[in-house]
């Protein structure tokens, strides 16, 4: 008889939740039919509408419970572990570990990881911010727009601590592209907006970050090998789904 392994218990567990959970929206999707709802909840000013809302049903009440359990349990800790560090933790030289990780483990510093854009989502590869070696400066400027970033701002005005950002660093092929840190305060890093009134996730700070001339000096801020990223990113991408 084999016997599962850490990661395969742990998977099957998270199965056995998911598919728990999609039986129980169908039985509270279903409870909640047309006949059970007043005419005038159409209006989603209505106070009633609203009542109804904020005092669900028990089922209701219990697939809430449910669907915040899964992401605490599920969702949380995977974040925690892949998105904030990991690439940083697994690709940074030993100067930049020492540098950077110690704020972000212990909690003091607030991270993140900028991929998406606002035209670059699925589709990742055909992101547009760059980033132009200045050989006078040794050192990359970053220009460019991400989009969807956790953590990017907790106050809707300032930035988090520190980010690991993807950006294009050359021009022969789509998969050039490197990945840089970029801190808190570095002039031209800004936030574009806080992102509000999201689906879900909504503890989950989320904003559009900005970067117009952003100086990153080669020897600190640029995180593996130039145009070498892309691997990195998509082996990520593999963990965190």
């Amino acid at each position: 008889m084999h016997r599962l392994t850490p990661t395969v218990r742990r998977l099957a567990a998270a199965k056995s939740s998911k598919n728990i959970l999609i039986s129980k929206s169908k039985r509270c999707f279903a409870s909640a039919s047309p006949t059970s709802w007043d005419a005038d909840t159409n209006d989603s000013t209505n106070t009633n509408s609203l009542t109804k809302l904020f005092n669900p049903t028990d089922d209701h009440a219990a697939l809430r419970e449910m669907v915040r359990s899964f992401t605490e349990r599920e969702v949380e800790p995977q974040a925690l572990e892949y998105n904030r560090i990991n690439n940083l933790a697994v690709n940074a030289n030993d100067e930049q570990l020492a540098l950077f990780m110690p704020g972000i483990c212990d909690g003091s510093k607030i991270g993140g990881m900028c991929m998406s854009e606002p035209n670059a989502g699925t589709d990742v590869l055909g992101m547009k911010s760059n980033a132009v070696y200045d050989s006078s400066r040794d050192g990359f400027i970053l220009n460019g727009t991400k989009m969807w970033i956790t953590n990017g701002t907790l106050t809707g005005k300032e930035t988090g601590d520190l980010f690991l950002v993807y950006a294009r660093t050359g021009t022969e092929k789509r998969s050039d592209i490197t990945q840089f840190v970029v801190e808190k305060g570095l002039e031209g890093f800004n936030v574009g907006q806080k992102i509000t009134d999201k689906l879900g996730m909504r503890a989950s700070p989320t904003a559009e970050l900005v970067f117009e001339n952003v100086f990153l000096p080669a020897k600190t801020h640029v995180v593996g090998d130039v145009n070498g990223a892309t691997l990195c990113m998509m082996r990520n991408l593999e963990i965190e789904r």
